[in-house]
């Protein structure tokens, strides 16, 4: 046999190799258990343990970032062979299109879905998602489809009044500034901050409480006195809260 020969055999057998691998590239990921994490694509920040299981036409997946309970059961819409990329509705009609990567060696099997601000690390479980506790870490409730509204970090700024007159007044006692920290657990802790407060209490540290908050939409609530009658918008990718009322404004810009 030529070398040529041998050549021309080989490259035949691994064009075979490739287009059998992406003709079925859904059938070594079908009719099993994966398990693994959502991670943000801007900072690689773990957002959510995920376990997932795909069926012929549908993909149940259940994670407490991006998807949560209005998005846990997915319908197949449309399979790209080109770039290996599927399309999914929710029965809200919500789209989300996944590439997927799979991958096999001797002593594991891995598959990575990409979306666009997100991307979900998996590896192969024996565990069955209908066994008792196999769900226990999934909270069932509906949650952020954009990456950036899972705050953390520390938002730093200053309240600014509405009236004129008012703005002056806070200006010679020194202003008021506010600093979040976004903790674990949906906790947050408060920072406040005023020259005044900080001479009569005859110490430079600044007062912190810490509260309960929760994202619904592009708002974040907080349960704390001074929030509670209304909610900081998330603008400019997550980059800065703003809480607006008649009376006065507060706008926190990220620190980091």
């Amino acid at each position: 046999m030529t070398k040529m020969f041998k050549k021309l055999i080989s490259a035949q057998l691994l064009l075979s190799l490739l287009l059998t691998s992406c003709s079925q590239p859904l059938d070594e990921i079908k009719d099993r258990t994966w398990t693994g994490e959502l991670i943000r694509k801007s900072d690689d920040k773990p957002l959510s343990l995920v376990k997932l299981k795909m069926k012929a036409d549908t993909l149940y997946i259940f994670a407490n970032a991006i998807f949560g309970s209005q998005n846990d059961t997915l319908l197949m819409q449309k399979f790209h062979k080109s770039d290996s990329t599927l399309t999914y509705v929710s029965p809200n009609g919500d789209n989300f299109s996944l590439r997927i990567k799979y991958n096999e060696t001797k002593n594991s099997k891995t598959l990575l879905f990409i979306g666009n601000d997100f991307y979900i690390n998996l590896s192969q479980s024996i565990q069955n998602l209908t066994l008792p506790g196999a769900l226990d870490f999934y909270q069932d409730k509906i949650v952020p489809r954009e990456s950036y509204m899972y705050l953390d970090g520390a938002y730093q700024g200053k309240m600014e009044m509405e009236n004129q007159l008012s703005n002056m007044y806070l200006e010679q006692m020194g202003g008021f500034t506010f600093k979040f920290v976004f903790m674990d657990n949906n906790k947050i802790r408060i920072y406040f901050k005023n020259p005044m407060v900080e001479l009569f209490s005859g110490t430079e540290k600044a007062a912190f409480s810490v509260a309960n908050y929760r994202i619904e939409g592009h708002k974040l609530f907080i349960n704390y006195a001074k929030f509670k009658t209304g909610s900081f918008e998330v603008k400019q990718q997550g980059e800065i809260l703003v809480f607006a009322t008649n009376d006065a404004n507060i706008i926190l810009h990220k620190l980091y």
